[in-house]
């Protein structure tokens, strides 16, 4: 062949691949203008992700929203065209990976709460933080009786516990704990799905973690969420970095043993660590990080559950057993619960990582999308777990499997936020599925990548609509409603005009504890129904704990039971105090005429 027909036929294999490469660019800017469309002119007319008072005092917050998505969009759109065409510039991507961290975190700032939530396990950590600060013990210090924490897990309040010793009970720098460890955690999954996938796609589904719903839900909350995200990321890059040692670095075995206790002591499931860790290194028969690892992870471990058995008190394994430890009775709990609570977590699973409408306290039926969606995420964990048998496919199905087991309720709206806990998986495997599924179609690889990416940008939209819900609801002009606010300042009076030895009545007292000080009785719950053996029963909490003040508050449902304990024994209770405007939640404090 002379040379002039080589130069032809380079050339014709030229133009080909540049009409496919025009085709594949024009397919997946046509797909993402499309669907970015879409999406703007539904996320517009969505009536509530906007209040009346961000309406008319703060319409700069949904602009500044609307800005933000539309550049994280264009961020996605370069780093997946990239992804397209092996096309890589260090500066600029360097430049558009700090941007979109930028405005990962902006979007972290405006869902940002610094509201006590009205659920009472906030308070409750911060209670054993004030504990632990004041009293170097772990204890119920809130309640009468000081019961020791046994079955409660001390990850938050040992991180809030310098903080209430340096400046004392500060809600909103408290919440700056969980918003610091959001940020850690973005830095971390970004760190370790560079081990596993090209970098432009860990630019992306670090962006999708980042706008997650639920991740915006918990940056500024002080609950178990974040630090457990957290400290499972960390724990993974640990172990990355013990493994990869040639000798046993025993600094870093230390530090993953304790990276890892704090899983556990952020959420009990964090146990599916400790044994998924020193399984990892017995199944790669590397028997020599194993035995060192799993030697400190026993003696931490060992050491918190010998505290518990010495302080006395209901231990995790009663708990969840209800009483009958691991005899047949226990055991048959245990199992039926694991399957009913498994069926509810794939039932869930779609609907926590694609989670817009869970996120507003709506469970949809499961459907066909639920079920493709389900199926993804299944098939990139079993084929990664095929592939690469790694530490993370252990610790998944290890911690899914005690989370089934050891959680005692299965309604489907605590369940969800269970869940929420495994998104950073959920996120990975479901790219994985996607990728696991096309990579049998090699003759089209460039087209299914862009169906992948467009896949990956529905999540991006799910995540989107849910977050700006978020950001609506920490923008509504008051930190609490008048009823909560009354409730606060109930706690204030009684700090200001009691003793300080006084014991409390009142609903809830892990949050009362925090306003008043004072020691409290909780004398009744969300499911408590008023008849005459629960007034019987409380009459006699009443004299046992020495109650002196009883608070009536009109959030909850003590109008409807405890009120009618004073309405049935007018002579043992006189109103002392009406906090707040009686027609719109007052709170209502009484004091008790003991009788005993």
């Amino acid at each position: 062949m002379s040379k002039k027909s080589k130069r032809k036929k380079i050339k014709r294999k030229e133009n080909v691949k540049k009409s496919d490469f025009d085709l594949k660019n024009v397919l997946y800017f046509s797909c993402i203008i499309i669907a970015t469309y879409l999406f703007f002119k539904n996320f517009t007319n969505m009536s509530d992700i906007t209040n009346n008072y961000i309406k008319l005092n703060a319409t700069w917050i949904i602009s500044l929203q609307i800005i933000i998505y539309i550049l994280l969009i264009g961020i996605f759109v370069y780093f997946g065209y990239n992804f397209l065409n092996k096309r890589k510039n260090k500066k600029f991507d360097r430049i558009l990976i700090i941007s979109g961290f930028i405005l990962v975190i902006l979007v972290q700032v405006l869902a940002f709460n610094p509201a006590l939530d009205r659920g009472g396990d906030n308070a409750r950590y911060i209670c054993g933080a004030i504990s632990l600060a004041k009293t170097g013990e772990y204890k119920d210090i809130e309640h009468p009786n000081e019961h020791y924490k046994t079955t409660d897990q001390p990850g938050v309040s040992i991180m809030l516990a310098p903080l209430v010793k340096i400046f004392g009970v500060n809600i909103p720098l408290f919440k700056f704990v969980p918003f610091l460890l959001t940020i850690g955690s973005l830095i971390l999954f970004f760190i370790l799905l560079e081990n596993f996938i090209a970098k432009e796609i860990a630019i992306i589904l670090t962006l999708i973690l980042g706008t997650q719903p639920y991740i915006s839900t918990f940056s500024s909350m002080i609950m178990t969420e974040i630090p457990f995200i957290f400290f499972s990321l960390l724990s993974f890059w640990l172990l990355l970095k013990y493994e990869k040692s040639e000798k046993i670095n025993y600094i870093m075995g230390i530090l993953c043993a304790l990276s890892i206790l704090m899983t556990y002591f952020s959420r009990t499931m964090g146990i599916g660590f400790s044994i998924s860790s020193v399984l990892y290194f017995v199944l790669k028969k590397d028997w020599k990080k194993a035995f060192f690892l799993g030697v400190v992870v026993f003696i931490l471990f060992g050491g918190w559950q010998l505290r518990n058995k010495l302080v006395g008190g209901t231990s995790q394994l009663s708990a969840i057993t209800g009483a009958n430890g691991l005899g047949a009775k226990g055991i048959t709990i245990l199992v039926g619960k694991g399957i009913k609570n498994l069926l509810t977590s794939l039932n869930l699973i779609p609907q926590v990582l694609f989670a817009d409408a869970s996120v507003r306290w709506k469970i949809n039926p499961f459907g066909v999308k639920e079920l493709i969606i389900l199926s993804l995420v299944f098939i990139g964990y079993v084929s990664n777990l095929i592939k690469k048998r790694s530490q993370l496919d252990l610790f998944f199905i290890i911690a899914l499997a005690s989370l089934c087991i050891g959680t005692p309720d299965s309604n489907l709206l605590p369940m969800a936020r269970y869940l929420c806990v495994f998104v950073p998986f959920f996120i990975l495997y479901f790219y994985l599925g996607i990728n696991f599924i096309f990579s049998f179609w090699k003759k089209a690889k460039e087209y299914t990548n862009i169906v992948s990416l467009v896949l990956l940008l529905l999540l991006v939209f799910s995540n989107f609509s849910g977050t700006a819900f978020k950001i609506q609801q920490a923008h509504t002009g008051q930190l609490y409603s008048k009823s909560m606010e009354n409730y606060f300042n109930a706690g204030k009076w009684i700090k200001d005009n009691t003793p300080e030895d006084v014991v409390v009545a009142c609903r809830k007292c892990n949050t009362f504890y925090l306003f008043s000080e004072r020691k409290a009785y909780r004398f009744a719950s969300y499911w408590s129904k008023y008849n005459k053996e629960y007034e019987e029963e409380r009459m006699k909490y009443f004299e046992k704990y020495n109650v002196s003040y009883l608070v009536i508050d009109t959030f909850s449902n003590s109008v409807h039971t405890a009120y009618k304990i004073i309405q049935n024994n007018k002579d043992k209770f006189e109103l002392v105090k009406i906090i707040g405007n009686q027609k719109k939640g007052a709170c209502y404090i009484f004091k008790v005429n003991k009788w005993w």
